[in-house]
């Protein structure tokens, strides 16, 4: 399940809540309640402003697609910040296919976040990465520490 298959299935303002909600644990442990080679079913709680339940249905389409759409007890219902968070929270339960690096997610995350957001000067700025390796840790123990909720977005300063 890719970020773009995610932003097929909840508009990109809703993933971003829910990846926040996910980051913070917030999501239950989900419990199966369908599974077949092209459907699954889970529930499982979220805590928000109160503890909500989170119906997730998903369907692999015949022409490859995914189709998710989950039903909450919140306020607002369908496709909810709270269904997003139990759909990242599902994915990332799972290991990632070889070739595939948690670094190299999360600065796409980051990249897609940027993409996204407001311009905030009309003139371009630049985008920086700050690597901060010491010590005797090897240096991919170190990247996969420091990307543990330190990675983010930062203006530079004015040169």
């Amino acid at each position: 399940m890719t970020d773009e298959a995610l932003e097929g299935c909840f508009d990109w303002q809703t993933l971003q809540r829910g990846k926040v909600y996910a980051g913070q644990d917030r999501v239950g442990k989900p419990a199966l309640r369908e599974l077949s080679s092209t459907s699954i079913s889970v529930v499982a709680t979220v805590t928000g402003t109160t503890t909500y339940i989170v119906n997730l249905f998903g369907d692999l389409e015949t022409n490859g697609s995914l189709w998710l759409s989950s039903r909450c007890t919140c306020p607002v219902s369908l496709d909810c910040k709270h269904g997003a968070a139990l759909a990242l929270t599902l994915r990332d339960s799972f290991v990632a296919p070889r070739g595939t690096r948690q670094w190299e997610s999360t600065l796409r995350g980051l990249v897609d976040e940027l993409e996204h957001a407001e311009p905030a000067v009309t003139a371009p700025s630049g985008l920086a990465l700050q690597f901060t390796f010491g010590g005797r840790r090897n240096a991919a123990a170190q990247l996969a520490a420091a990307h543990r909720g330190m990675l983010a977005r930062a203006p530079l300063p004015a040169a």
